[in-house]
């Protein structure tokens, strides 16, 4: 009878063990940056915060929306990139919470495949916690 009891509460325990590991599987990686979809909620965020981009803005030819990152194109650069930039990465940054860069590149020289280090960047801006720690341009 011991041993019954005994080989139930062990299965009992394999039981719990495997419940929370399966929890910590599927609810860990959403939660934390980096995990499966975490890209894309926070591409999503950064969307519909920065939707003024493409409607209010003339200049602005396309934009491309990955993470923590926002890339601009415009054409012609306008005389005010440096305060469009920076304030789309604060904005960038307030909706997800987390660092956002903002890199402007001129449609002419570059397409939507554009990636950091090539041909075409006018400028560029990281904010983190609220301040622009880095920019670059103009």
């Amino acid at each position: 009878m011991r041993l019954l009891n005994a080989c139930l509460s062990l299965v009992g325990a394999a039981a719990i063990l495997i419940v929370i590991l399966v929890g910590v599987i599927i609810v860990v990686p959403r939660a934390c940056p980096g995990g499966d979809g975490w890209r894309a909620r926070q591409a999503a965020a950064a969307e519909q915060e920065l939707a003024y981009l493409r409607t209010e803005i003339p200049e602005v030819k396309w934009v491309r929306f990955d993470g923590n990152e926002c890339i601009v194109a415009f054409d012609p650069i306008p005389n005010d990139l440096h305060l469009i930039v920076t304030t789309a990465a604060l904005n960038g940054n307030r909706a997800i919470g987390f660092g956002y860069h903002v890199w402007a590149v001129s449609a002419r020289l570059a397409d939507r495949e554009w990636e950091p280090g090539e041909p075409g960047l006018v400028a560029a801006a990281t904010a983190r916690h609220g301040k622009i720690t880095d920019y670059l341009g103009p």
